[in-house]
Order: C-alpha cells, then sequence, then structure tokens
C-alpha cells in the first residue's frame, strides 16, 4: 500500500523500476503533454506481474483521495500482463458517461498493449491509446457529436452519435 501513499509528485508511478529508464522517460514527456492537453491526466501506476491489490484495499478511495473530483485517470498497469489493466475515473465521470464506456476504453486499450512484445513497450502503447481514448471521452462528457473508435485509429466508424443515441444502447 505504500505505492498508494501520497499524491504522486510525478504522471509515472513506478516504485520498483520495472519500465526502463529510456522507456519511463518517453512515457513522461507523453503524459507531460498530454496532460497539457487534456482535462483527463494519466497516472499509470506499474505494479509487478505477481502483485495484486489486496482485495479489501480501497483503490477507488486512493483515486478520491488522491484526485477529488478532478477528472483524472489512474491506470493499474501488471507488468508484462495487460489483460490485468485497470483503470479508474471519478464517480463524478462515471455518472456523466453510459455505463459501457469505460469498459470498452479498457478492452481497445488491452488490445492495443497486447500488440506489443514486453512490458515497456506495452505501457507506451497503454498511455497512448488512454489518450486517445481520453479524448473521446471528453468529447462524450462534453455532450458534442463523436466519432466513435471501436476498433483502433486506423479504422474510425463515423457514427456521428450523441450521448442519448449511446445511452439508448
Amino acid at each position: 500500500a505504500k505505492v498508494f501513499g501520497n499524491k504522486p509528485e510525478h504522471f509515472l508511478i513506478d516504485p520498483q523500476g520495472l519500465i526502463t529508464e529510456q522507456k519511463a522517460n518517453d512515457v513522461l514527456r507523453f503524459l507531460e503533454i498530454h496532460s497539457s492537453d487534456s482535462r483527463f491526466p494519466i497516472y499509470p501506476v506499474v505494479l509487478g506481474r505477481d502483485q495484486k491489490i489486496p482485495a479489501s484495499f480501497d483503490i477507488e478511495n486512493v483515486h478520491r483521495e488522491w484526485f477529488g473530483k478532478h477528472p483524472a485517470i489512474l491506470l493499474i498497469y501488471y507488468f508484462d500482463d495487460p489483460e490485468s489493466l485497470k483503470i479508474l475515473v471519478n464517480r463524478e465521470v462515471q455518472s456523466e458517461i453510459p455505463s459501457t464506456v469505460l469498459e470498452k476504453i479498457t478492452n481497445i486499450t488491452i488490445r492495443e498493449a497486447k500488440a506489443a512484445d514486453n512490458g515497456p513497450d506495452q505501457l507506451e502503447k497503454i498511455v497512448i491509446e488512454l489518450s486517445i481514448q481520453a479524448f473521446w471521452l471528453e468529447k462524450l462528457m462534453d455532450r458534442q457529436p463523436l466519432t466513435f473508435l471501436p476498433e483502433t485509429v486506423t479504422s474510425p466508424i463515423d457514427v456521428s452519435a450523441t450521448v442519448q443515441d449511446l445511452q439508448d444502447e
């Protein structure tokens, strides 16, 4: 639980140094740029593949303590195990989006991560994809028409959906 003590000073939380220094620097620079362009800063926490957050530990409470009502994204990444990826946003964000949106974002992000061969590259793909998804999440929350990306950025499907359309699904 030490990992989840105080609010992080940097966007990348890798207490065990599992991500190589060069890749960590690249990811950190990307996250800094992303945060200057998005109202959803991304905070990846990198844990060992075999580590698990105890069921009794309230990770959503950590999100509340760290970010309050700020729409930050807390990402739990188990090194070299993208299937275990967890993405958390605050209750205010959850209440403004259809319940399936976060699950879809998680599934798309996992699929992108699985295209990489190793943990550091997976993390890089995760933050890039999550940055793209955060852009669409902002549009969704702003109640603007949006183009949904059900597969990847290279194959967008323009459905010009509104939030109401999505909630009716």
